[in-house]
């Protein structure tokens, strides 16, 4: 939708100022954008550097030829910002995504879930709030309140779905529950500064839980 909106300012015919302005503009997204993936991966603090070193020599490689081939200024940095762009976009799906997945609990618990050996399962959640585990499980999940929790009788077998805020009210209820396999999660859809840096991650971190009576 930005590209459709942005195109006929990019493609347009425009004063000299605004042309200028353009490609001032261009040449500082060119430069800050990759410096910015360098950041992000220093703080993330990846086990293998594999794909990062990659991708700065491939598009570095890249962005080199352009500057040697390409000699009208436009073109130029057109071709740069898109190198950029496809930059960025490299280490997101094959840095940044890789190391978010595994935080994400909630993902994790439902493909434990919908292993084989569960199929027979029945799965109950105790809040009506939406969660990557509903899309994500593989069969329908019934809902008992938690008011109903300590009286519910399940058929066998059977887990529930929770996280950290309602175990700790099963708890004050002296509800009577074991733990099924417990997941670390990151809650929070939006990516938080405190969240990239692996140094301060661990305070961003809560648990989901599968648990049974």
């Amino acid at each position: 939708m930005f590209a459709i909106v942005t195109a006929p300012v990019c493609l347009g015919q425009l004063s000299k100022f605004g042309t200028k302005f353009r490609l001032i503009t261009q040449w500082i997204f060119i430069i800050l954008l990759p410096i910015l993936v360098i950041v992000l991966n220093i703080l993330l603090k990846p086990s293998d550097n594999f794909f990062i070193i990659t991708g700065v020599l491939l598009f570095g490689l890249a962005a080199a030829l352009i500057l040697i081939k390409i000699k009208e200024i436009p073109e130029r940095a057109f071709l740069l910002s898109c190198i950029a762009v496809l930059f960025a976009g490299f280490y997101v799906n094959t840095v940044f995504v890789n190391e978010i997945v595994p935080y994400k609990g909630q993902i994790a618990a439902a493909e434990y879930i919908n292993q084989e050996e569960f199929y027979n399962t029945r799965v109950y959640a105790l809040s009506a709030e939406n969660n990557l585990f509903q899309f994500y499980c593989k069969r329908p999940i019934e809902l008992v309140p938690i008011e109903a929790f300590n009286s519910f009788v399940p058929p066998d077998p059977s887990v529930f779905y929770v996280n950290q805020r309602t175990v700790d009210d099963l708890t004050r209820r002296h509800a009577a529950f074991k733990i099924v396999r417990a997941f670390v999660d990151y809650p929070k859809e939006n990516i938080l500064p405190a969240f990239i840096n692996r140094d301060t991650r661990i305070q961003t971190l809560g648990r989901v839980y599968l648990i049974a009576k």
